[in-house]
């Protein structure tokens, strides 16, 4: 666990997936997050989500979120993780909207970006700068 003012960083659990499939599935969150909304059945979603945490990829880091009561608001991750170059890019989204514009998102950002530059050899990380277009 990592964490910050406002909230804890913390691997990522099945328990998460019902609250990351409606994340996934909400269009305003996927315009957002410059994706299409999620479109495949539950089930097809537990069962790749089951996977990836079973054996995860090491060109990326996933974080769940949560509030200092523990509650699940969101999710964070560094990707493209490049050990070369010593780079990644970042990712976050509060998907609870009751924790919008609340400072959790900047908490969250500040505390991953302290984790990664005090605990790898990683030296500038970068948002994915995506238009809208």
């Amino acid at each position: 666990m990592i964490r910050g003012e406002k909230v804890t960083l913390r691997d990522k659990r099945l328990s998460d997936a019902r609250n990351d499939y409606a994340w996934r599935c909400d269009p305003e969150m996927a315009r957002l997050d410059g994706a299409s909304p999620l479109k495949m059945p539950l089930s097809e979603f537990l069962f790749n989500y089951t996977d990836e945490l079973y054996y995860p990829s090491p060109l990326r880091r996933r974080f769940a979120i949560e509030t200092r009561e523990g509650r699940h608001i969101g999710n964070c991750m560094y990707y493209d993780i490049d050990e070369r170059e010593k780079q990644a890019e970042l990712g976050i989204l509060i998907g609870d909207r009751d924790y919008w514009d609340k400072g959790y998102g900047t908490d969250a950002v500040n505390t991953l970006v302290n984790h990664i530059f005090d605990t790898t050899p990683l030296q500038r990380v970068y948002p994915l700068l995506w238009t809208g277009t």
